[in-house]
This record gives C-alpha cells, sequence and structure tokens, in this order.
C-alpha cells in the first residue's frame, strides 16, 4: 500500500453564481482536476435554486492552484490535507 499527500478541495455553490456544469467543465479542462464528486442540496426558500457541493483531491501544489481560481471567482471553499491510501501503481 502505497500513501500519497493530497489536499481535499470543498466547494460550496449556491443556488445561483457559477454554474455548477460550467465550473466542472473548467476543473476538468483547464485545472486539469482528475475526477470530482457533486452533492446536490435541497432547494431552499433563500437564495433561489438547488445549491451544490463539489469534492474532489488532489496533490497539494495543483490543489492550492485550483483554490487560488475558485478563490476568484467568490465561491467558498474548505480545504484540508489528507492521505490517499491504497494499492500501489504498476
Amino acid at each position: 500500500m502505497k500513501n500519497i499527500e493530497v489536499v481535499m478541495v470543498r466547494v460550496y455553490l449556491p443556488g445561483e453564481g457559477p454554474g455548477r456544469d460550467t465550473l466542472l467543465k473548467r476543473l476538468r479542462d483547464w485545472q486539469h482536476v482528475g475526477g470530482a464528486t457533486v452533492f446536490e442540496g435541497v432547494p431552499g426558500r433563500e437564495p433561489p435554486g438547488v445549491p451544490s457541493v463539489i469534492e474532489f483531491h488532489e496533490i497539494p501544489d495543483k490543489a492550492m492552484e485550483t483554490i487560488e481560481f475558485l478563490h476568484s471567482l467568490g465561491v467558498r471553499v474548505v480545504h484540508w490535507r489528507a492521505q490517499l491510501c491504497g494499492p500501489e501503481e504498476r
């Protein structure tokens, strides 16, 4: 088993603002984030729309670069260091 240090990134999107699909495409195509999980919230009264959370992990340098990009969009981001554990690649 091999452990790799990563940064977990969680992006909170209100029901309005940057579109979730547009942001996911930007993360994949421009920031080259490998994979992301999307959680959809329950619609509330304010702000209008369905809130979403996007979560992904990346190596520290790449994660911090992506976090800076996300901050430039004005979205709320939470991040923390973690260990990715799994079998060694062949």
